[in-house]
């Protein structure tokens, strides 16, 4: 399943439009941290949870969970396209939906993270199926590839 070009296309512009009007924030008072709380993040499950540390001006490393469906989990290194946490991003992620029993399906790749200025954030992207499991429902093996996407709400501090 391809996502419309229509969605592409204004994910992108958001991205242009917000990295043109960002301004650039001292290391002083930079955030350190940002939450986002949300549809299918943290790995995909239902509803889920990201953490994400700023490394450095434009480097951050993030995790999460979720839960509501098979739990999951999943770990990111992300670059901001502007030098502060609260700016759209591109992150290389690794997500595991399900454990033990429930394992479903563990993958591998890029996503495009528009976070707005004060409080949304989006994410559409794709990974590569490394492997599937018992948890996996469906009686096909699973895709090589899969488009991700989430929504959801975030904070700095």
């Amino acid at each position: 399943m391809q996502p419309p070009h229509s969605l592409i296309a204004l994910l992108w512009l958001l991205t242009i439009v917000s990295t043109s009007n960002a301004k650039a924030q001292t290391t002083d008072d930079m955030p350190r941290y940002a939450l986002t709380l949300g549809l299918l993040q943290g790995g995909g499950a239902l509803v889920g949870a990201d953490i994400e540390y700023a490394l450095t001006r434009r480097w951050g490393a993030q995790a999460g969970l979720g839960m509501l469906g098979n739990t999951s989990m999943a770990v990111g290194v992300n670059y901001h396209l502007c030098p502060q946490l609260n700016s759209p991003f591109v992150s290389l992620q690794y997500c595991q939906q399900g454990f033990r029993n429930d394992f479903a399906v563990r993958l591998i790749g890029p996503s495009l993270v528009y976070r707005g200025k004060k409080w949304f954030s989006c994410q559409i992207g794709f990974g590569k199926v490394l492997d599937h499991g018992a948890g996996w429902t469906s009686a096909q093996r699973a895709p090589g590839y899969w488009l991700t996407y989430a929504i959801g709400v975030y904070r700095c501090w």
